[in-house]
C-alpha cells in the first residue's frame, strides 16, 4: 500500500506541469546512469516537456543546436556536421607552455567539408560545447568548458566540422578566429596559395619537429614563388609567421617571404609593426625569431 501511495504521489506532481498554461502535453522520459564508485551507480531521471522538434540533452562535447549563432550560419551557406574531441585530457603538456594556447593546429577543406583542429587548455574534468558564427569573411568558433571540477589542467585537442556545400564562393569566409582571439587562422579557398601555406605551416608547427617531408617543402616553394603581392594584414602575418617560425632541414627558400613582403608595402610594413606590438606570452624580446622583427622592419623600410 504504501509503494502504490509512492508511485500516486509522483504521478501528482508530474500530471499538473504537463498541462501547465491550459495546453496538454506528454513528457519525454531521460534516465541518466551516472557512476558514483567502484561497480556502482546511481539513475537520474529527467521529464521534458514534449512537442518539442530538437534535442533538448546536451552530453559530451558537441554543438549547441539550432543555437541562434548557429541558426544564423545556415544564412551564409554553411552547415555543422560535428563538434567533437580529436584527444582526451593530455597531462604530458608542459605547463608552462599553457600561455601558448588556445592556438589552432590545422585547417583543410576536403570536397564540401571545412575541418579546423585546435587545441585549448581547459579543466581535466571538463566537456565541451561548441558555436560558430560569421561577421564579415571570418569565422568565429567558439567554445565554453562545462562538467565537473578536478584540481588540475591539461590540454584537449577539438574538431570543428561543417558543410559548405551552400556557401556562397563570392562571399566565402577566409578566416577563422578562436573565441575572440586577437590572430586569425586561415581558411582560404580550396587549392589557393595561401590555403597550402597555412596548412603546411599549422601542420609543421603542430609536430614540433625541425624537419619536414620533401613533398610538403616543394609545395611551400611553389605556393610562395606562385605569390606576387599581399594586402591583407592576415595574410601578411601568416608569412611573416612562416619568415619567423618555419625553418625545417634543408629549406632554403624562405627568402621568398622577404620577396613578397618587400613588394607589398606600405600594408608589410605595418603588418611588421602589427606583428612587434603583439608579442607572444613566451617570446623574449631579446632573442630570435622575434628579436629579428626590429630587422626585418628596417630591412622593409630603408629597401626601395
Amino acid at each position: 500500500m504504501k509503494t502504490i501511495t509512492a508511485i500516486y504521489f509522483v504521478f501528482l506532481l508530474i500530471y499538473p506541469t504537463s498541462i501547465a498554461f491550459g495546453q496538454a502535453s506528454e513528457f519525454d522520459t531521460v534516465f541518466v546512469k551516472r557512476t558514483v564508485g567502484i561497480h556502482d551507480y546511481v539513475i537520474d531521471t529527467l521529464y521534458i516537456s514534449g512537442g518539442r522538434n530538437t534535442t533538448q540533452v546536451l552530453a559530451g562535447t558537441t554543438f549547441l543546436p539550432y543555437s541562434d549563432h548557429m541558426i544564423g550560419l545556415l544564412s551564409y551557406g554553411i552547415s555543422p556536421i560535428s563538434f567533437d574531441l580529436l584527444e582526451e585530457c593530455n597531462n604530458t603538456i608542459n605547463p608552462d607552455s599553457f600561455k601558448e594556447y588556445p592556438k589552432f593546429i590545422s585547417s583543410s577543406r576536403e570536397g564540401d567539408t571545412l575541418t579546423i583542429v585546435v587545441s585549448v587548455i581547459a579543466n581535466c574534468c571538463h566537456q565541451f560545447l561548441g558555436e560558430a558564427e560569421v561577421q564579415q569573411d571570418t569565422l568565429h568558433l567558439l567554445y565554453i568548458s562545462y562538467g565537473g571540477f578536478c584540481s588540475c589542467e591539461c590540454c584537449f585537442t577539438l574538431r570543428y566540422r561543417f558543410d559548405m556545400s551552400m556557401e556562397d564562393s563570392q562571399k566565402g569566409v577566409k578566416h577563422v578566429r578562436l573565441n575572440k582571439s586577437s590572430l586569425p587562422g586561415f581558411i582560404g579557398k580550396k587549392d589557393s596559395a595561401i590555403f597550402h601555406i597555412n596548412r603546411l605551416f599549422c601542420n609543421y608547427i603542430s609536430q614540433r619537429e625541425s624537419t619536414d617531408s620533401y613533398e610538403n617543402k616543394a609545395l611551400m616553394s611553389k605556393s610562395l614563388q606562385s605569390i606576387s603581392k599581399l594586402h591583407k594584414r592576415d595574410e601578411l602575418l601568416l608569412l611573416i609567421h612562416v619568415w619567423m617560425y618555419y625553418d625545417p632541414t634543408d629549406y632554403t627558400e624562405i627568402s621568398e617571404v622577404i620577396r613578397i613582403l618587400m613588394s607589398s608595402k606600405p600594408e608589410s610594413i605595418e603588418a611588421v609593426k602589427y606583428r612587434i606590438k603583439h608579442k607572444r606570452k613566451w617570446e623574449s624580446r631579446k632573442t630570435a625569431p622575434y628579436s629579428d622583427l626590429k630587422r626585418l622592419l628596417y630591412q622593409l623600410e630603408q629597401e626601395k
